[in-house]
């Protein structure tokens, strides 16, 4: 949900290497809505987000945060407004986990 932020996608086309997943896509998601994206398998969704989350750059158009171009950001500014929770879980190396119930910090994490 964006609640005090406007993000926008101009005229966006994306993909991998050859294969064009996106075309000529626009898209507002405007403050204070709840947006679902819903479509068929391979139809372009995960794709669509890797994009609106600065994980893959787009082959043409662009994607504003308040006005702003998202790949123009600094990564902090854009990190405090901008979040993604992938489908597949990814941790960076070297993070573990500690068993539930196991007292102190979990293991991996220091500071």
């Amino acid at each position: 949900m964006t609640v005090d932020h406007h993000l926008q996608v101009r005229d966006l086309s994306a993909g991998y290497g050859d294969r064009a997943i996106l075309q000529g896509l626009d898209l507002d998601l405007m403050p204070g809505r709840i947006t679902a994206i819903v479509g068929a398998n391979a139809c372009g969704k995960s794709t669509l987000l890797r994009v609106m989350s600065r994980l893959l750059r787009p082959g043409r158009g662009q994607v504003t945060l308040d006005g702003t171009a998202i790949h123009r950001m600094p990564t902090r500014a854009l990190a405090r407004t901008l979040g993604l929770l992938p489908q597949s879980p990814i941790a960076p190396e070297g993070i573990t986990v500690a068993r539930p119930g196991q007292p102190g910090p979990p293991s991996g994490i220091t500071g």
